[in-house]
């Protein structure tokens, strides 16, 4: 089947992101339709990368669409340099969707592994949106999809990728081998379980603010040896207690101060490129 290829890829998809305006968050929430699409919602940032770099503050901010931020151009394609990848290529991806249909020398071959985070970002994403609409993640089903969520957005983000591409180029090993190696260890039950669990399998903490201060950034992630965290929206943040290895679920837990001006400077200061907040007036706390 013939195939356009994905030149943009948005390793943080832009129907999450969205939620970082709250006007869609609301609107959401209460059931009424957004008339815009998720990548035209316009969102209040900060780029760090920009030319002249200005301090990171509300004066320096500026209005984008979601589809404008967090992506990079091509990451996910690779050009098929011969029949024996094409062909290596068909029997890992017996369903392969390409922009070619057999191997011929005078064309482009270009394989699109996009596709496939598209798949399981779209297998977890109704349970997104439920945790998001209620505030609560009800029972381990919720914890197994939000799982997958996570773990697919942390291996097909920058930080974490571009280690991975580096490793292979370094061993002589072409970048298509990384990703059908990613599709045979995503195929594999047993490893795919075994990174589930790594989340599941301890106790989760929901904390839900009355406000919206939670930033989303190019690496929305806080892991350390005692916990993971991850804002699932401006106003609900998600603790996973390493420290307690139990499948359990606290449901709108109170943030104190500290853990909440910490979650906060962390993000923004480990954020390379982007940092999102709901409200300009964040930038400056």
């Amino acid at each position: 089947m013939k195939h356009n290829p994905t030149w943009k890829n948005h390793y943080i998809p832009c129907f999450w992101s969205a939620f970082w305006n709250t006007e869609y968050l609301t609107n959401f929430r209460n059931g009424l339709n957004n008339k815009k699409k998720a990548r035209d919602i316009q969102l209040i940032t900060y780029n760090k990368n920009a030319k002249n770099e200005k301090k990171l503050n509300s004066e320096n901010t500026y209005k984008t669409k979601t589809e404008n931020l967090f992506f990079e151009n091509q990451v996910n394609l690779v050009r098929v340099q011969n029949e024996t990848e094409f062909n290596y290529l068909k029997k890992v991806f017996p369903y392969i969707q390409t922009n070619f249909e057999a191997f011929n020398n005078e064309e482009l071959f270009i394989f699109d592994y996009e596709d496939k985070f598209t798949q399981l970002e779209n297998i977890c994403k109704e349970t997104l949106f439920k945790v998001i609409k209620r505030k609560k993640i009800q029972d381990r089903e919720d914890k197994t999809y939000l799982s997958l969520f996570i773990y697919i957005q942390v291996i097909r983000n920058p930080k974490y990728f571009s280690s991975f591409e580096e490793l292979f180029k370094i061993n002589g090993v072409s970048k298509l081998f990384l990703f059908t190696e990613m599709e045979n260890a995503l195929l594999d039950k047993d490893f795919l379980d075994s990174s589930l669990n790594y989340f599941i399998n301890y106790e989760w903490n929901i904390y839900v603010l009355s406000d919206y201060p939670f930033p989303i950034t190019d690496f929305p992630y806080i892991a350390t040896q005692s916990s993971i965290c991850i804002c699932l929206a401006p106003d609900i943040l998600l603790e996973i207690n390493m420290n307690k290895n139990k499948d359990f679920i606290n449901n709108y837990m109170i943030i104190n101060e500290i853990k909440r001006k910490d979650t906060i400077n962390f993000l923004r200061n480990s954020s390379k490129e982007n940092i999102v907040f709901s409200k300009k007036e964040y930038f400056d706390i």
